[in-house]
């Protein structure tokens, strides 16, 4: 019979530094338990209402792919187990909100990380009694409550960050048991999680440069750099090779984005600066929301912290050579490859990612090098006679600190529009367009007329060559039968950069108000400034692709305004001819399909239909029509 005493407690908690783990959950839940029940954030809506609008065609499957594959082979992880537990929950012992579980998710996946990180400081210093372990785990606790963090605990839509970092993490660990005892089962977990984090987040990548370059340097004085690069390069090539395996099967399931980079070399050289700066001063002094001193692009400031930044690069090489102590450069490596991406962001004009050069979340796998440098800093002093207090109360300071500013911007995410709406006025000019958005949202879904007029009004002359607000006012004067303001800002759209993509989004508008004539017209003309765009590029002996907007989404609008007018042997034609240009159209199909049965082509009207199922098993109407089918038996 298995005996329990104090010992065998001690060896399994301690030993084990299960313990720690529990400390961490205890602490946070304690701390950050009233977040649970908050709701979905507005970008969590929009994200949702986005992909449920989304029109039926193959350009919906392919988002469907995307999104499995990008998760996957962990999908199970990050949704399905989230729905798994809650109906179990539901069923055996009460109600429980799916997002209330998921929530759970993102905390525990926090927590664990903060474990992991802990983990990597004790291979990093190799901590040689409770003291020290003790200053290792106060670092630790420095990424667990981070105020950069509050993202990714707080919203569940960037679970796929902490996963990222969480795979990354053990994928570093195992890479140091790798590099002390080659087997085959080391290799078979660093591959493996590797792929894992890969499939969280593309932004593992970094990763790709940092876990040999850690493991290298950590594991080997300069004078045995050369010698231990031999022992160092399986490694990098596993890693390279799961790499480059993941991109090739992920292109498969993503289309190509044309990105453009600002071409101005000075503006580059400016993103460049305010990128470096932004997300420095966020790792070091995260004391501001991000949203509130991002407006800040003072171009001096922004020189000011890279020059700090390189100085800090040359003395921590100094310190390598000259005290063979690689911690400094492990952490400006780490911090160098992981901010890499954002900064590459902050150079993106146009294209995909669209991704906001604002977000937190972009730097969560740099937090860690702040718990290395903290841990560090720490190990230097704390076995000196008096200095240990201070080191112990000056890390109790940082925590208490660091955790007050994190509660406060968890409330961020109790109610996302409230936290847009009274946005401070020195924030960035995209946090205006939310101070209107949101109530011109509640004033139409409220019927409100004057609300909605005085912040339709404000965002229009914030911007006045946004297109959705002269949409809006439009649309507005249409149900007032105000012809006089309802031509006003249609002059004003025919006035500005009248090109074919402005063009497409009135005829969208033209078809959703029953105006099938003008949208005809309208998709005429830019079916004319196609022909004359082609035959200008091809007298120079150009040939070009035209993507805006794309020719299979023009005649499929053609097709819908014909079928309204009943022009249905034009409207099949231009459905077909949608299809030609794009064979993943399934949409064009199942409307094809309508049309060819009103025509009493029944036959070919069944092969279109069942074809634009098999395009796509998804797509709305068909979907519809099956449910109505089982209901009509």
């Amino acid at each position: 019979m298995l005996k329990f005493n104090f010992q065998t407690i001690k060896k399994f908690f301690y030993e084990k530094d299960l313990i720690f783990f529990l400390l961490n959950f205890l602490f946070f839940y304690i701390i950050f338990w009233h977040a649970l029940d908050y709701g979905r954030t507005f970008d969590d809506g929009a994200l949702d209402k986005e992909f449920n609008n989304a029109p039926g065609d193959g350009k919906l499957l392919a988002t469907f792919f995307y999104a499995e594959f990008h998760f996957y082979p962990i999908y199970f992880i990050t949704h399905e187990l989230d729905n798994f537990i809650t109906f179990l929950y539901n069923y055996f012992v009460g109600e429980i909100a799916n997002i209330k579980v998921a929530k759970n998710t993102n905390y525990i996946l926090h927590i664990l990380n903060a474990y992991l990180v802990f983990i990597i400081l004790k291979l990093l210093f190799n901590p040689k009694n409770i003291l020290e372990k003790t200053v290792l785990y106060f670092a630790s606790i420095i990424f667990l409550i981070h105020p950069i963090g509050s993202q990714i605990i707080f919203n569940v839509t960037t679970r796929n960050e902490s996963l990222a970092l969480f795979f990354s993490l053990l994928t570093l660990i195992y890479s140091f048991e790798l590099f002390k005892k080659k087997t085959i089962v080391n290799f078979f977990y660093v591959i493996t999680l590797y792929f894992f984090a890969l499939c969280s987040k593309l932004s593992a990548i970094t990763f790709l440069a940092i876990i040999p370059l850690v493991v290298l340097l950590i594991n080997s004085k300069y004078s045995e750099l050369r010698k231990n690069l031999k022992k160092i390069l399986p490694i990098f090539l596993s890693l390279l090779i799961v790499f480059l395996t993941f991109y090739y099967v992920r292109s498969n399931f993503v289309n190509e984005y044309l990105i453009n980079y600002y071409s101005n070399f000075s503006q580059l050289i400016s993103e460049f600066l305010i990128a470096v700066k932004f997300y420095l001063r966020g790792l070091i002094f995260p004391f501001e929301h991000i949203y509130v001193y991002a407006d800040n692009y003072n171009g001096n400031y922004s020189l000011i912290i890279f020059i700090l930044f390189i100085i800090t690069v040359i003395f921590s090489i100094f310190v390598y050579f000259k005290f063979n102590d690689s911690i400094l450069v492990v952490i400006i490596l780490w911090l160098s490859a992981t901010l890499s991406l954002p900064i590459l962001f902050n150079l993106i004009e146009t294209g995909f990612p669209l991704i906001s050069k604002l977000t937190e979340r972009y730097q969560y796998s740099s937090i860690p090098t702040l718990s290395i440098l903290f841990g560090w800093f720490s190990l230097k002093f704390i076995n000196k006679k008096y200095l240990n207090v201070f080191i112990l109360s000056f890390s109790l300071l940082v925590i208490v600190f660091f955790t007050l500013v994190t509660k406060d911007r968890s409330y961020v995410y109790e109610n996302n529009e409230i936290f847009f709406s009274k946005a401070d006025k020195n924030s960035p000019s995209n946090v205006y367009k939310y101070s209107f958005t949101i109530p011109v949202a509640k004033a139409m879904h409220s019927n409100d007329e004057s609300a909605f007029l005085f912040n339709i009004y404000q965002l229009y002359y914030l911007y006045p060559n946004d297109l959705d607000n002269k949409f809006q006012l439009m649309n507005y004067f249409i149900k007032k039968n105000n012809k006089k303001g309802h031509d006003y800002f249609l002059n004003s759209i025919k006035e500005t950069n009248y090109e074919p993509p402005i063009k497409f989004r009135l005829a969208e508008f033209y078809y959703k108000h029953d105006n099938y004539i003008e949208a005809l017209k309208t998709i005429d003309e830019i079916f004319n400034d196609f022909d004359e765009l082609i035959a200008s590029n091809k007298s120079k002996g150009i040939l070009i692709k035209i993507t805006e907007p794309e020719i299979d989404d023009v005649y499929f609008l053609k097709g819908l305004n014909q079928k309204a007018l009943n022009q249905l042997e034009n409207a099949l034609e231009s459905f077909m001819m949608s299809n030609l240009h794009n064979p993943l159209h399934a949409t064009a199909l199942y409307n094809s399909s309508i049309i060819l049965k009103e025509l009493g082509q029944t036959e070919l009207a069944k092969r279109h239909f069942e074809d634009a199922i098999t395009l796509n098993p998804f797509l709305r109407e068909t979907v519809n029509n099956m449910i109505n089918d089982q209901r009509a038996k």
